[in-house]
């Protein structure tokens, strides 16, 4: 770059030295911050420093250069403009685009990992086939011969072909299913998990890539939805350059924690209880959670619950039934201050009690001010051998320092808690 006044000869540019980076870009309804931290560990793996931007900021290598929700135009231009980046990965929601466009005008690779309710009645989209349309705008962003990475196990994805220019990946963990089975049989491309593995499949010849158990993040396959993370992440790394290799070594070594992956499938073990902490803020995020939640043993479960005012009354009533498949002896509806977004103190929790009311549930429910006093009424309450689930949006570091503090000190149900201004 130069200043204006400034620019020089057309023969003192060494052009030679110019050139674009690797580029990937990665939207869906959930699982992308996920997926964009996963393929950020496989670059550097492979020796090279990523640039990525997500909803938690703006990374370069290991280091955050600006916090906050950078899943948008402006992160990607802060993404591209560092020098030091080799290979960019840039999380593109569905707001962003619809509001700014894309951050970039084309991409070696791009995923769209689902299709799921959560922001209808927003800029003009009032159903899944919209919310498809407005997901796949990133597909005409992906250069010739580039690599579109679509979910086979997404029924509105499943339906929809790839522009003409891009090579269709599809990811699925179901490897008979329809879609996946003729592209493979016409000699096209997948990545699928079956029983015990991660396959690539590449001109009609299967390569096993690792087993899943040796991914900490999909917790020995419970966590169905990080099988599909890791899917996505697999198909998309061949656009950054990676190869299979330096993405297993990754894969082994990426482990969901609050410093890998902040207030993601982090599960900390107090005891001989459970505390998840987990983003889940939609139906399709809290249903593929709950797949996970009743796979793991538990004498009583513990659910917070709570929503952002700018959803309508149906869909938080919607999210209030997904939890409610959890089968949770209690429940703590939660008052979400930071994010009334026009709602009077008290009229999303309302919407939600009556939901619960109305469905005669066998659990406990209880409101509680704030996701810091939920947490904490929910480790008073525990007498031993309890699961917690905290999905948490607005106080994720508190939460996860006091649930950090309180595992490195051996707590257990029945201590005492910290002081809450220690907390």
């Amino acid at each position: 770059t130069w200043p204006v006044d400034a620019l020089p000869a057309p023969d003192a540019v060494p052009w030679d030295e110019i050139h674009d980076v690797p580029l990937v870009m990665v939207t869906g309804t959930n699982g992308k911050t996920t997926t964009v931290r996963l393929l950020a560990a496989m670059v550097r793996a492979s020796g090279r420093v990523p640039g990525f931007s997500c909803t938690d900021g703006v990374f370069v290598g290991d280091e955050l250069s600006e916090g906050g929700d950078f899943s948008g135009p402006g992160g990607a231009r802060a993404v591209l403009r560092d020098r030091r980046v080799e290979a960019a990965i840039l999380e593109t929601a569905r707001g962003g685009m619809l509001r700014r466009g894309l951050g970039a005008p084309r991409a070696d690779g791009v995923l769209v990992s689902n299709v799921g309710v959560d922001h209808m009645g927003e800029y003009g989209l009032h159903d899944i086939h919209q919310m498809a349309d407005a997901k796949l705008v990133v597909a005409r962003a992906v250069a010739s011969g580039g690599t579109l990475v679509l979910n086979a196990d997404d029924p509105e994805l499943a339906r929809r072909g790839p522009p003409d220019r891009a090579t269709l990946v599809w990811i699925s963990q179901h490897s008979k299913c329809t879609p996946v089975h003729l592209h493979v049989a016409d000699g096209g491309s997948a990545v699928i998990a079956d029983d015990s593995s991660f396959i690539r499949i590449t001109a009609g010849q299967s390569r096993e890539l690792l087993p899943i158990v040796d991914v900490p993040v999909t917790l020995g396959g419970a966590a169905r939805y990080n099988v599909d993370n890791v899917l996505a992440a697999l198909a998309l790394a061949p656009s950054l350059g990676v190869s299979d290799e330096h993405a297993g070594s990754a894969l082994r070594a990426f482990t969901p924690s609050p410093e890998s992956l902040p207030g993601r499938t982090n599960v900390f073990n107090l005891g001989d209880v459970t505390a998840v902490v987990d983003y889940a803020h939609n139906p399709h995020g809290v249903e593929a959670l709950t797949d996970m939640i009743l796979r793991l043993p538990a004498t009583r479960r513990l659910v917070v619950i709570g929503q952002a005012g700018d959803r309508h009354d149906e869909a938080i009533r919607e999210l209030t039934r997904s939890m409610l498949a959890m089968d949770p002896d209690r429940i703590i509806i939660k008052e979400l201050t930071k994010y009334l977004r026009g709602r009077e103190p008290g009229e999303v929790p309302g919407v939600i009690r009556a939901e619960l009311e109305r469905l005669e549930t066998r659990a406990e429910i209880l409101n509680i001010d704030g996701e810091l006093a939920a947490v904490r009424d929910a480790l008073t309450w525990c007498e031993g051998g309890e699961l917690l689930v905290f999905p948490i949006q607005a106080e994720r570091a508190e939460v996860i320092d006091l649930l950090t503090v309180l595992q490195a000190e051996g707590w257990m149900a029945g201590k005492e808690l910290p002081p809450a201004q220690h907390a």
